[in-house]
């Protein structure tokens, strides 16, 4: 009998020394390279699994959510952050909705203008 299982392990997140190779396995992203360092030589980890995507742009809902999420936290004291949530997603369809409304689709225009001349050629 072993005390040792005899299968490899797939863990989600990597990081690696840049000095001295040494590699951190976790299964949660817990290790910051800010504030954590090789446990061997000191020197600085970098994630290598998974790839740390460079220049990620947030989309407009994480924007619109940073901007406001302070005004809407003190406009509701004592909700719990699902009602936060919640109050700000629905703001932000009512935002999209209405900008939507103002400027109107390109190709539904073309398609509107293609409709009212097949009419016109129609009556004819």
């Amino acid at each position: 009998m072993t005390t040792k299982h005899s299968y490899d392990i797939s863990y989600k997140y990597v990081w690696e020394c840049v000095s001295c190779g040494h590699e951190y396995k976790r299964h949660s992203k817990s290790i910051d390279p800010t504030k954590h360092g090789c446990g061997v030589c000191k020197s600085k980890l970098v994630q290598t699994k998974p790839a740390v995507r460079a220049g990620a742009k947030p989309s407009d809902y994480q924007l619109f959510i940073k901007e406001n999420f302070q005004r809407v936290k003190q406009e509701n004291p004592g909700v719990a952050l699902g009602g936060l949530m919640e109050t700000l997603g629905r703001q932000y369809r009512e935002q999209k909705a209405k900008a939507e409304k103002a400027e109107p689709n390109v190709e539904t225009g073309v398609d509107d203008l293609v409709k009212g001349l097949e009419i016109i050629t129609l009556d004819e």
